[in-house]
């Protein structure tokens, strides 16, 4: 054969089967990062829905995810994001192993502290993430610069309540956030200076907060539920709320998010409750979903994530449908609560006595890493995909943040 019937053989040159069966072999956020952007013929036969499904079922077969609720057809597998899915999956995995090798330069750890000096309740990233408000029992709030790595706090309110400060949301749409605590208040703080704006009484102990823009729902230790319109200012703290309920069956109020016209409530009796705020009354509840205490809850695009003091994790809809659980089994048989939960679209982040463990939303859940952090439970995380995850456990309120740097491609 003459030298002119020689043929290159090079990727771009082979059968789609073949590429696909190379690709394979690859992980997924280098096949979407950086083989994709190669050339239009890769761009095409990688953007195939079907080829990222296809790795899926061979990667974890036998279970199904659970995408988050969207327009279409539930049962159309074929309209589902499944790169997008992947991709987060594993670049999860990869940022969890990276943080375990204490030599790998593609991950720093940076510790807060010499600020609170009692346990940390709640973590709030704002400001595009470059910001964090950490809340604690010992009446405080601090504010981190976690986009420069600043390790002493850029701002301290104290008193910031009269009581444990034991929740925190950012009012959506605004420059403000919001703080509850043992102190039977919510309180309303200003993104721009951190001066308080405006403080609301309640009939009890605030567990947790829930903000829109106009709305704030506290939950609260005596099985209520007050929904207040903080564009009506309080007078002596005191105003007419949109809506109360006193719930039947008593348990703490762990959670709260609004969603549109419903409040989700997760009471400590392990029952989950739909209220509406037009009807003023439940509209839907499950019964105990645990023989254990709810500790946990997390809320995200029509996805409720449990936690409980019995290992128990839950995953429901917004109807309320229980789609998935796990008891999971710890090497320590003290370890038995599941203390603080954090979820992005497909994972689910879980911290308990000694370990952040990291599970993806499935049916069965499938765990995916954990991290060992220190011998105490831990009390909060806050997550920025691929970036900072940051975590408080210790007693005497540090915070310990594992950052990627910046410019770092992770291959």
């Amino acid at each position: 054969m003459g030298s002119g019937d020689d043929k290159k053989v090079g990727l771009d040159t082979l059968p789609n089967e073949i590429f696909l069966y190379i690709c394979s072999y690859l992980d997924s956020y280098f096949i979407l990062d950086v083989l994709k952007n190669v050339c239009t013929r890769f761009d095409n036969i990688l953007s195939d829905e079907y080829v990222w499904r296809k790795k899926y079922s061979t990667d974890y077969p036998n279970t199904t995810m659970l995408f988050p609720e969207t327009e279409s057809e539930p049962d159309n597998n074929n309209n589902k994001p499944w790169s997008s899915m992947v991709y987060e999956v594993e670049k999860n995995r990869k940022f969890f192993q990276d943080a375990k090798d204490t030599d790998s330069s593609t991950m720093q750890t940076l510790v807060f502290k010499n600020l609170h000096i009692s346990t940390i309740n709640a973590l709030k990233l704002v400001r595009d993430n470059r910001l964090c408000i950490s809340v604690s029992r010992d009446r405080s709030i601090g504010v981190w610069n976690v986009a420069d790595s600043v390790s002493q706090a850029v701002r301290h309110v104290y008193p910031a309540h009269d009581g444990w400060v034991w929740c925190i949301d950012s009012c959506l749409g605004t420059d403000t956030f919001c703080t509850g605590a043992w102190d039977s208040t919510f309180k309303i703080w200003s993104l721009e200076d951190f001066s308080n704006i405006s403080t609301y009484k309640c009939p009890g102990t605030v567990l947790s907060v829930s903000c829109t823009e106009s709305l704030v729902a506290a939950g609260l230790f005596n099985a209520k539920l007050l929904v207040q319109d903080i564009r009506v200012a309080p007078v002596d703290g005191a105003s007419s709320p949109v809506a109360e309920h006193a719930f039947e069956v008593k348990g703490a109020i762990q959670g709260v998010t609004i969603d549109g016209q419903n409040v989700y409530v997760a009471s400590s009796n392990g029952i989950m409750c739909c209220y509406d705020l037009r009807k003023k009354e439940v509209v839907n509840s499950t019964a105990s979903l645990c023989n254990k205490s709810i500790m946990s809850y997390s809320y995200r695009n029509g996805t409720i994530v449990l936690g409980d003091t019995g290992n128990t994790l839950s995953i429901l809809n917004r109807n309320l449908e229980l789609l998935a659980q796990k008891t999971i089994e710890f090497e320590n048989p003290l370890q038995r609560k599941l203390s603080c939960i954090k979820q992005n679209d497909y994972d689910i982040f879980v911290g308990s006595k000694g370990f952040l463990y990291s599970f993806m939303k499935s049916n069965p859940i499938t765990g995916v890493e954990r991290l060992q952090i220190s011998n105490y439970e831990m009390s909060a995380i806050e997550y920025d995909f691929d970036k900072i995850l940051l975590h408080s456990c210790n007693l005497d309120g540090e915070i310990v943040m594992l950052k990627r740097p910046e410019n770092i491609i992770t291959v």
